[in-house]
């Protein structure tokens, strides 16, 4: 499934980059984060963030009862870092899922409660970035590896507890990232 984020051009206005001091290369600027998806080629990604610091191979899929290869690129160190999951698709390597976390221990002062009490469910993520601004990590899985229905979700986390964090989880409706499930804690 491809996951495209609909909050693309509001993005591209944002001139930040992901972090001051990181580990991460300066490559992971907000604007390239926010176009990553689902079934991305390893080409696109080496072009937009460079080569990995690690790699690595193990099965993956046991909690979805389905396995299969996987090879896992690493960026950065604790606490900025990136990690890339692909699966192998008629012999090329093919983003299945992602995590970009950088260093934020405090919630941005866009979180207010006014902004707060606008949040619910069904929100698109352009309007979640248009009240709070970046997060501080975003990661792709699958959830709802229970269900005979599992998806694909994306998750934006700012903060860190215990210094405030909200964690948004994002499912793609009608090719745009729709607000399933929130937590603010202030």
């Amino acid at each position: 499934m491809k996951i495209a984020f609909a909050a693309r051009s509001a993005v591209c206005a944002i001139a930040l980059t992901l972090g001051g001091c990181a580990t991460l290369p300066a490559s992971f600027t907000t604007e390239n984060v926010m176009k990553l998806h689902d079934g991305m080629g390893s080409g696109e990604i080496l072009r937009m963030f460079g080569t990995p610091k690690n790699v690595s191979q193990t099965v993956c899929g046991a909690n979805v009862g389905r396995t299969w290869n996987c090879t896992t690129w690493e960026y950065g160190e604790f606490p900025d870092r990136a990690s890339f999951t692909f699966r192998t698709d008629d012999g090329s390597l093919v983003l299945n899922n992602f995590d970009v976390h950088r260093d934020g221990r405090t919630l941005p002062a866009a979180f207010t409660t006014e902004n707060v009490m606008k949040i619910r469910q069904g929100m698109g993520s352009d309007e979640i970035l248009a009240m709070f601004g970046a997060p501080r990590s975003v990661r792709q899985m699958v959830c709802g590896t229970k269900t005979d229905n599992p998806w694909s979700c994306v998750t934006w986390d700012y903060g860190d507890p215990p210094h405030g964090s909200a964690s948004f989880m994002f499912s793609l409706h009608r090719g745009s990232l729709v607000l399933n499930n929130f937590d603010v804690r202030k």
